[in-house]
């Protein structure tokens, strides 16, 4: 072999190992769950509720911070009377079609459910699991500013934590799933039922109350409104509340201990990210989100719960988006690729509580995949393939 032949081998190999080559390959996060599990819940009248829940873990063994775009779906085989038909691509169960079945007819009738934030139904399929989550140092610093004796508003404690409104809100209301802290509504309970034309509909006392864009409930000025959400305000902190949510409580601390046992799992919600209320920015007062990060040489395990799925499917999968870099980068070409993790499970059951799931296969899935004509000036999370 000649020097210049070697020369250039050795070269080659420089650049591939270099840490800016491999800086910019495209990034792929491994992600692990369980299968699809069932879990049978009491609601408060009585009436038996199935909810369908996977614990997962999201790898990062990259060299780089990952913005978080995980989407975990839950798919299956049937249509639950009385909600919208949601298609889903007919690949998803190219793999395995159940030997019997009219293929069509069988991938008409998948139905999509998407992770939802459900804290009540979080907090019971932990105690069954027997997981207690360590609680975070923002969490530790709002139990101890809380009293057990008087009760302080999410105000009062986030002036003393250093936190934006949202952030003490959440962490109350995470306090109060795990038992260490209890709400008392404040004088004049007020609930938003839904919007109207020209006005929000409030729950006071009990009574429905009509109130308009510049009015005030308990303190809060009602500032915007649709027909399932209203934006309040009051002093300078804007807050989202949904059909059904309380406007405002107070805040005692129960008399029980933090049973620490396991790390924190994350919740949807809690995985996008966090809001960080009214910031000023350019000297006038913004809304700022700080979306989620996955770190380097991380994992982050979570639990993702489906609502209002039918009982009756015996197939079903998880369908995961996000895991993989969608920008492709190739001959002066820019590409938006949708690649997905396909899951589908075999299920059966003897009754409402008792159930089996069987992994019938499990892969990697291209779903599309899009030339982008012009192409911006590259962004960070822009890499080579």
């Amino acid at each position: 072999m000649s020097k210049k032949i070697l020369g250039i081998i050795i070269v080659v190999c420089f650049m591939l190992l270099s840490p800016m080559a491999q800086e910019n390959r495209r990034w792929r996060l491994k992600f692990e769950h369980t299968a699809p599990t069932m879990i049978s819940i009491t609601e408060a009248d009585g009436v038996k509720k199935a909810y369908w829940y996977t614990r997962y873990t999201v790898i990062n063994d990259t060299e780089r911070n990952i913005p978080w775009m995980v989407q975990i779906r839950l798919v299956i085989d049937k249509v639950k009377e009385g909600v919208p038909e949601s298609k889903v691509p007919e690949v998803f169960y190219q793999a395995t079609i159940p030997e019997g079945y009219d293929k069509a007819e069988y991938l008409g009738n998948l139905q999509t459910y998407y992770d939802t934030d459900l804290p009540a139904v979080k907090q019971e399929i932990l105690r069954q699991l027997q997981i207690y989550p360590r609680l975070t140092p923002q969490e530790k610093t709002v139990l101890d500013l809380l009293d057990n004796k008087k009760a302080k508003s999410a105000f009062e404690v986030m002036k003393k934590a250093g936190l934006s409104y949202y952030e003490t809100r959440n962490i109350l209301d995470r306090l109060v799933i795990q038992n260490l802290a209890l709400p008392e509504a404040i004088l004049g309970s007020t609930t938003f039922m839904e919007g109207k034309t020209d006005h929000a509909i409030f729950l006071i006392y009990g009574l429905p109350t009509q109130i308009k864009i510049g009015e005030t409930v308990n303190g809060w000025q009602l500032f915007s409104f649709t027909s399932n959400r209203a934006i309040m305000k009051k002093q300078n902190v804007l807050y989202t509340l949904s059909q059904g949510m309380l406007l405002e409580s107070t805040y005692i601390k129960s008399d029980k201990l933090p049973f620490e046992r396991d790390d924190h799992l994350v919740s949807r919600d809690e995985a996008l990210g966090v809001y960080k209320g009214r910031v000023a920015k350019d000297g006038a007062k913004q809304h700022e989100f700080r979306p989620a990060v996955i770190p380097k040489h991380s994992r982050i395990e979570g639990i993702a719960i489906f609502c209002d799925v039918s009982t009756e499917a015996d197939f079903m999968g998880i369908v995961v988006s996000g895991l993989v870099d969608p920008i492709i980068r190739r001959n002066r070409k820019v590409w938006v690729e949708n690649e997905v993790l396909l899951c589908g499970y075999s299920r059966f059951s003897s009754d409402f509580q008792h159930h089996q799931t069987k992994l019938l296969y499990q892969k990697s899935e291209v779903l599309s995949i899009k030339e982008l004509k012009t192409s911006p000036k590259k962004p960070p999370e822009m890499r080579e393939e």
